[in-house]
């Protein structure tokens, strides 16, 4: 490593070790705090007729349910009591997909939505409205412009009411799922629904890696910065794309922060039934991962389709106008084999 930029990388280096040692400080108390919480016996309240809501969307369904016979169901193993509400199944055909940006989650859904035992659901956390619902809930948003609005209002209100009640809705399939991303999960706003999360034992956990960060952060650039296109589905067309200049400092800092999150919530979940898969896994046309994503779900192997693009471009040279520079700056680090792939392709 040259000696121009050694002193800013050792700051750098020092900087995010320790901010990697408080989040998995943070992510031990978190899993102590949860088993605690785990052990305390549940109050259970009454159910009472004045807490039906009465919205036009589901008063009538909750009516109904009073009155109808109780059914064990074979999913469900313990609920969640809280105080003012009704008792909320917990179910262990549930998934979550986490994963950085830009890792294709957006592709993993796809495919599993061409599984005909699988319900997919992709950010219907996203932080403006409840968006990418899959199943009965994408129909209702279709008939009724409403619903979705209602539904967004309805998760404000009560976050876990809605992941059990309408995300985890098994919808008659064999496994339910949705995707919540790292940049998500570390905000305070999600806090609630995080801890509910980890938690959840019963809820598989699916954790999604992109190996070749650069690229990676190349993408997360792009579309956040040049092209604002984060999807291509079938015929939509793929933007053009000039070269564009990559800070090598803020390169390195969002792999560092990559790593260090990935490591937190490999923590936060070590408890949880998971599974590892990584994009290279998914765009390489070899079955064998999938299969076993597929085992780890509880539904039967089969191919798995999907009508998404890729959006970036294999030789990274024509894409980056710095390449050279950024080569040179990362050369003896460990992140040099980054550059590897694409020297291979030039």
């Amino acid at each position: 490593m040259s000696h121009h930029h050694f002193l800013p990388w050792l700051i750098s280096r020092a900087w995010h070790l320790g901010r990697y040692a408080h989040f998995l400080c943070e992510s031990a108390a978190r899993v102590v705090q949860v088993g605690l919480c785990h052990g305390q016996r549940a109050v259970r309240f009454p159910r009472q007729r004045h807490l039906i809501a009465s919205s036009p969307y589901e008063g009538s369904e909750n009516q109904n349910r009073l009155n109808r016979p109780k059914r064990a169901s074979r999913h469900i193993r313990r609920e969640v009591i809280a105080p003012g509400r009704r008792s909320i199944p917990r179910r262990d055909n549930g998934f979550m997909i986490t994963c950085p940006a830009r890792s294709g989650s957006s592709m993993l859904v796809h495919l599993l939505r061409s599984h005909p035992e699988i319900c997919a659901h992709d950010e219907v956390f996203s932080p403006d409205k409840v968006r990418g619902l899959s199943g009965k809930y994408l129909q209702r948003s279709r008939e009724d412009p409403g619903f979705i609005e209602w539904l967004s209002a309805e998760r404000y209100r009560d976050p876990i009411r809605f992941l059990y009640k309408f995300v985890l809705d098994p919808d008659g399939k064999k496994a339910v799922g949705f995707k919540l991303k790292h940049d998500e999960l570390v905000l305070p706003g999600y806090e609630t629904v995080r801890n509910e999360i980890a938690s959840n034992r019963k809820l598989r956990i699916v954790h999604l890696r992109r190996n070749n960060l650069l690229r990676r952060y190349l993408s997360h650039y792009i579309a956040a910065n040049v092209t604002r296109v984060t999807l291509a589905v079938g015929e939509q067309s793929i933007p053009e794309l000039p070269p564009i200049r990559l800070d090598p400092v803020d390169c390195e800092r969002d792999f560092e922060t990559t790593l260090i999150r990935q490591a937190e919530f490999t923590v936060l979940f070590a408890g949880h039934r998971s599974f590892s898969i990584s994009y290279e896994q998914l765009i390489s046309g070899e079955r064998s991962q999938l299969d076993k994503l597929l085992r780890f779900l509880g539904v039967s192997t089969r191919e798995l389709t999907t009508t998404t693009r890729r959006l970036g471009r294999d030789n990274l040279r024509s894409v980056i106008a710095n390449y050279d520079e950024l080569r040179e700056y990362f050369c003896e680090s460990r992140f040099a084999e980054f550059f590897e792939d694409s020297i291979k392709r030039e």
